[in-house]
């Protein structure tokens, strides 16, 4: 008999359902023994109930689209002080670098690329951030200070 055949008949129809079933009951691998019908139901709800949460808090949701730097307290505190500094003293740098010491740290990296957007990072730039801890820089003139950040200008 053939799988197409198979397929046509109870039989065989019935089997897919079994190991699907079967499935649902296998221990998940979360350290907590849930089964996997579980997590499935708590997925399930989780997405049923996000647009019902949504709407009901529609203007909250609009006001974080509509507001400005929402949800920057949730970055590194580096790249708060980054920031801060681009807003004000360094209000007209539209190119930036940082220390190795700075882009060392990959996640700190990334996000200060994101937040400081339309700033760009460039290897040129004559903006530098850097740490209190980073060696004296000759040449280099402090455009702006906030914590352990400070962003220099070095022709």
């Amino acid at each position: 008999m053939s799988l197409t055949t198979a397929c046509r008949h109870r039989s065989g129809r019935a089997f897919p359902v079994f190991v699907f079933i079967a499935i649902l009951f296998l221990p998940w691998p979360d350290g907590g023994g849930r089964f996997f019908f579980r997590c499935v139901a708590t997925t399930t709800l989780n997405l049923a109930t996000s647009p019902l949460r949504l709407l009901r808090g529609f203007d909250a949701f609009q006001a974080n689209l509509n507001t400005p730097q929402a949800g920057e307290y949730v970055l590194p505190g580096r790249v708060r002080d980054m920031l801060a500094i681009l807003r004000g003293p360094g209000r007209g740098v539209k190119r930036y670098q940082l220390s190795e010491s700075i882009a060392a740290n990959d996640w700190v990296m990334q996000q200060i690329v994101a937040s400081s957007w339309p700033r760009t990072l460039e290897s040129g730039a004559h903006a530098r951030f850097v740490l209190d801890r980073d060696p004296a820089m000759p040449g280099c003139s402090v455009m702006g200070r906030q914590g352990e950040v400070a962003l220099v200008y070095c022709p």
